[in-house]
């Protein structure tokens, strides 16, 4: 029981980590680089799109919200699943995992979402929340990571950072 129990952690570490080894991995990792694409889009695109919050009627704002809700918890969900296979090969402890850059990255993607909700979100403070939601930035280094995989996605993450930067300069 437990070396089936290992072979699975190894195969879904296999699976997480390394496209190369399945189809299934391929897959895996393209749907996850145009999730990651999109969510950078979405949020580049969110206040080029209606820049004043307060003035967004409830559809476009809980569009907005269902979007992020959605990407957060898949990228919340690979992390996690990544998290506990992350020392099924004996290579590396979850400490050393844990401390990689991307894996960094990974983590601070993910956080602007859960400090938000933890602050109270849309009460005030938008100084302060729309610092942390710089941290969402993060996630075009994992384009940029998966670019190591597929050549496709370095322009993308080059493309996706230099809109970000425009925006930024013109806010």
């Amino acid at each position: 029981d437990i070396s089936k129990r290992q072979g699975f952690r190894v195969r879904l570490h296999l699976l997480l980590e390394d496209p190369t080894s399945s189809k299934v991995a391929q897959v895996l990792w393209l749907v996850m680089g145009v999730l990651i694409c999109v969510s950078v889009f979405t949020m580049v695109l969110e206040p080029l799109v209606s820049p004043d919050e307060t003035l967004r009627p409830p559809g476009e704002q809980m569009a907005w919200d269902i979007l992020e809700v959605f990407f957060t918890l898949i990228f919340t969900f690979e992390y996690i699943l990544r998290l506990c296979v992350s020392n099924a090969l004996h290579t590396q402890t979850v400490r050393q995992w844990v401390i990689q850059p991307s894996n960094i990255c990974d983590l601070l993607a993910v956080m602007p979402f859960y400090i938000e909700k933890a602050v109270g979100g849309a009460d005030g403070g938008y100084r302060m929340l729309r610092i942390i939601r710089l941290l969402r930035l993060t996630r075009i280094t994992r384009i940029a990571r998966l670019a190591n995989r597929n050549p496709l996605f370095g322009p993308i993450a080059m493309v996706m950072t230099v809109i970000w930067f425009i925006y930024l300069k013109t806010v």
